[in-house]
């Protein structure tokens, strides 16, 4: 009797670490992402351990050296393993590794205000709706000279995406879960975990075959169509009709973190030299100053979306910038307090002392939430705007009036 019981006991450890390891649950808690990790990596060894014991125990019964009956202590086993692989909740979300792009005149799925993510992928504009990614989060689009990936974290609102090498195969890559809501994923054939939210490994590097990566950008369907006209469009790949169309909060619970600021505040993310977090309350003015980093972001009034430029004209010349407009110039928005010139929202001088100078542009990336940004990314400065600089018109003095001689 003691045997199949053994047996049984052995069996079931390995099939419940299986069925429920991978739950985003555990993050919640010490050393939880650390037992997802190992789930994962060790499952088919665990799957070989729990088939194992469970023929021996078969065996057993076959041979008649104990009773059939013994056999019903199998169905937990069978119910573990049908749990983990066929109504685990966390298998809803999946690998596109064959996505589909239709053009703009076959994309009568999209609305004006669902939300895309967009990107410049070679010589295409593309359009990744949230309603198709939100099933399949991973993206991998082989079948070009270039092949890249597109990591979505639905509950985090973060999309990285990356120029990636052949040795990348759809095939070998699986979406584990969401733990602390970003995206896990696997690549089985080196054994490596990828994070959606940092784009590095769970050890803070670089992933295998990762190039470079390929800026993006979060904004409604009709502001990126208007931008690109012939852009291309995911299309939908058997995810839910029900699926948001736009972004949505945190669902998984997260470790605690030590801060009074609510998790699921909203905040934006200045990335480049020098990497900062600022609450997106303070960015609703139409132009907006930071000292460290030296950036000035520029919200489009229109749309509602961001751009950062870095403030340094030259070594030693870095204004502050002011919203203005400017009659002879219409694409001008802003101008600076050192000159007076007038600037482009893409940062380039049109008129004044400092014309043909331009700014550089740093990434910067918004609704993003406190919470899940500060336990992936680190302790992130969380920066505030300057104070609005005092911009003096320049008035053209007047010639001097002649007095005639009578």
């Amino acid at each position: 009797m003691f045997l199949p019981l053994l047996l049984l006991v052995l069996a079931a450890i390995p099939a419940t670490l299986i069925a429920y390891g991978i739950d985003p649950f555990w993050a919640q808690y010490p050393h939880g992402i650390e037992l997802i990790l190992l789930s994962r990596r060790f499952q088919g060894p665990l799957i070989a351990i729990v088939l194992i014991l469970c023929l021996t125990l078969i065996g057993l019964m076959i041979a008649g050296k104990r009773r059939a009956w013994w056999l019903i202590g199998l169905v937990r086993i069978v119910l573990l393993l049908t749990h983990r692989f066929a109504f685990n909740p966390q298998n809803a979300f999946a690998v596109n590794s064959r996505p589909s792009f239709v053009t703009v005149d076959r994309a009568s799925f999209m609305a004006n205000d669902d939300w895309i993510v967009g990107l410049i992928d070679g010589p295409d504009a593309v359009a990744f709706p949230y309603a198709s990614l939100y099933s399949r989060p991973l993206v991998v689009r082989s079948n070009q000279p270039d092949p890249m990936m597109l990591m979505w974290s639905p509950f985090a609102n973060y999309a990285i995406a990356e120029r990636v090498d052949r040795s990348i195969r759809a095939e070998e890559l699986d979406v584990v879960c969401m733990p602390a809501n970003a995206l896990l994923v696997y690549n089985s054939r080196i054994g490596q975990f990828i994070n959606g939210v940092t784009g590095k490994t769970m050890k803070g590097q670089s992933p295998a075959g990762f190039i470079s990566a390929i800026p993006t950008i979060k904004t409604t369907w009709g502001h990126w169509l208007a931008l690109h006209p012939a852009t291309l469009v995911l299309a939908p790949a058997g995810q839910n009709e029900t699926a948001p169309r736009h972004p949505v909060l945190p669902y998984f619970p997260m470790p605690r973190i030590s801060s009074n600021i609510s998790p699921d505040t909203k905040i934006a993310v200045i990335r480049g030299s020098s990497p900062a977090a600022v609450f997106e309350t303070d960015l609703t003015a139409e132009v907006t100053n930071f000292s460290n980093p030296l950036v000035v972001v520029i919200r489009d009034p229109a749309t509602g979306s961001l751009a950062a430029l870095d403030r340094h004209v030259d070594q030693d010349l870095v204004p502050a910038f002011a919203p203005k407009t400017f009659k002879k110039f219409p694409q001008a928005i802003m101008t600076d307090a050192d000159s007076g010139s007038a600037w482009t929202a893409d940062g380039r001088a049109v008129d004044g002392p400092l014309k043909s100078k331009k700014l550089e542009s740093v990434e910067i990336d918004d609704g993003l939430y406190y919470g899940v940004t500060k336990f992936w990314l680190g302790d992130l400065p969380l920066v505030s705007p300057l104070p609005p600089p005092v911009i003096h018109e320049t008035i053209p003095a007047r010639p001097a009036r002649r007095h005639r001689s009578k």
